[in-house]
């Protein structure tokens, strides 16, 4: 099934970014609100299916990874950004028994959050299964 390959492909992106050390391993799918910055959140995965070919081993997943710094600045967001493309894009990851999934970092915005100190940064990140 599709669906439990591309999970085993999104928990190979958490143990890679954790392998990375990126936020000294604060990768978390549902972070605490004492969790230390700067960290790492898992945002909820979409499958997207590949229509044009109908072909089931192009199975895709879009994840966003959120990023949270209270540093001042950008520079921190985007320092994490860099290590996140260099730990991730291009790179074939285990998905199980299932195959390996591609890796596409595509990037995104930072914002400033709600209480005017926290630094938001958005990661979309593409897996595309393959058998």
């Amino acid at each position: 099934m599709a669906g439990s390959h591309l999970f085993e492909g999104w928990k190979a992106v958490h143990e890679a970014l954790i392998a990375a050390n990126i936020c000294d391993g604060r990768v978390l799918d549902d972070p605490p609100d004492d969790t230390l910055f700067p960290h790492i959140e898992k945002g909820d995965p979409a499958i997207i299916n590949d229509w044009a070919t109908g072909e089931r081993a192009s199975t895709e997943l879009a994840a966003t990874l959120h990023v949270w710094s209270r540093y001042a600045g950008t520079k921190e967001c985007l320092d994490i950004y860099e290590q996140i493309r260099e730990a991730l894009d291009g790179k074939r990851l285990s998905a199980g028994a299932g195959g390996q999934v591609i890796c596409y970092v595509q990037g995104g915005p930072i914002q400033r959050d709600g209480d005017g100190i926290t630094r938001h940064g958005i990661v979309r990140v593409i897996l595309n299964h393959q058998e």
